[in-house]
Order: structure tokens, then C-alpha cells, then sequence
């Protein structure tokens, strides 16, 4: 009887070893994938911005081009 407890103790020991090793493990991957969702979401705010920016600025080129336009047609005028 006093064998049976202790196997059972005993593999207890080891599985608990075991799952505590994949618990530790988990948290690691845990914090890699809050660590790398934030990377994507910094990444993907500066590509937003990125493409805004250059919205603005071909709309300031198509009106400086307008402009250019303008000023072409007074002095032929």
C-alpha cells in the first residue's frame, strides 16, 4: 500500500514538474504575443499616417499644378 501511494505521489511530482514547466512556457508566449500586437498595431498606425500624408500631399501638388496651369494661361493671354 505504502508503494502505491508513493508512485502515485511520485508521478503526481512529475506531472506537476511538467505542468508547471508548459504553464512558465505559456506566459513566455503570452508576453512575445502582447509584445508583438503592439508592434503590429504601431506598425499599422504609422502606415495609416503614412498613406494620409501622402493623400495631403498629392492634393497639394494637384493644386500647385493647377495653379501653374493658371498662371501659364494669364501670360499667353
Amino acid at each position: 500500500m505504502c508503494e502505491v501511494m508513493n508512485y502515485i505521489f511520485g508521478s503526481l511530482s512529475s506531472s506537476e514538474t511538467a505542468i508547471r514547466s508548459i504553464r512558465k512556457s505559456m506566459n513566455k508566449q503570452a508576453r512575445y504575443n502582447r509584445k508583438l500586437s503592439t508592434l503590429v498595431l504601431i506598425v499599422t498606425v504609422n502606415l495609416v499616417l503614412l498613406e494620409l500624408d501622402r493623400m495631403e500631399q498629392k492634393k497639394r501638388i494637384e493644386k500647385l499644378e493647377s495653379t501653374i496651369e493658371e498662371m501659364k494661361r494669364d501670360k499667353g493671354e
